[in-house]
């Protein structure tokens, strides 16, 4: 039995529909393909730029900046001074309104409150002569030098400062320990 015209027409369209959907459909996907490649690349958040170290080494906070690596030996940290060798600027070691640093000590906790436990052996960068010990040195006069915040950075897995002197420290955690780059002192 033979279909009248219009039936046929009816069919053949009926028939069409599947196939011009999917024309489409694969018209809108190469569309979007080609969007999304001229696109610039989406920014990807990384929660450890978001991180601020020295959020806590001000009003009692008592946190320090250094870089450390969670259950690492070592807590390279700065240990900042208001002119009195015995007593530190802060519990953790680091405060930030203290505007000179007299070592770089490997041990700090952070949050101590109290008298705090950091600063058991702090290194300093020196470039002049010895003339005494710097343990002797009570008011922080002859060995601490000054810095500028503008010098200082703190990330999360970083911190470096420029003391006044023009030396750079800056230093990188590691488990056992925390690399840094030799560095020469200035020329006095």
């Amino acid at each position: 039995m033979r279909l009248p015209v219009p039936c046929r027409a009816a069919r053949r369209a009926a028939a069409a529909v599947p196939a011009a959907l999917g024309l489409a459909l694969a018209a809108a996907q190469a569309v979007a393909l080609a969007m999304a490649a001229a696109a610039p690349p989406s920014h990807h958040l990384h929660l450890a730029d978001e991180v601020d170290p020295l959020i806590g080494t001000a009003n009692g906070g008592n946190t320090f900046p250094g870089a450390v690596v969670p259950f690492g030996m070592v807590q390279w940290s700065p240990e900042t001074t208001r002119g009195d060798a015995t007593r530190a600027a802060a519990p953790g070691g680091y405060a930030y309104d203290a505007r000179r640093v007299r070592g770089f000590s490997l041990t700090h906790l952070s949050g101590t409150g109290c008298r705090g436990a950091s600063g058991d052996v702090p290194f300093m960068p020196h470039g002049g002569a010895v003339a005494s010990s710097p343990a002797a040195d009570l008011r922080d006069q002859v060995y601490a030098e000054r810095f500028s915040h503008a010098n200082e950075t703190a990330r999360a897995g970083s911190y470096r400062v420029v003391l006044e002197s023009g030396w750079p420290r800056r230093r990188a955690p590691a488990r056992h320990g925390s690399p840094s780059p030799p560095a020469s002192p200035p020329r006095c």
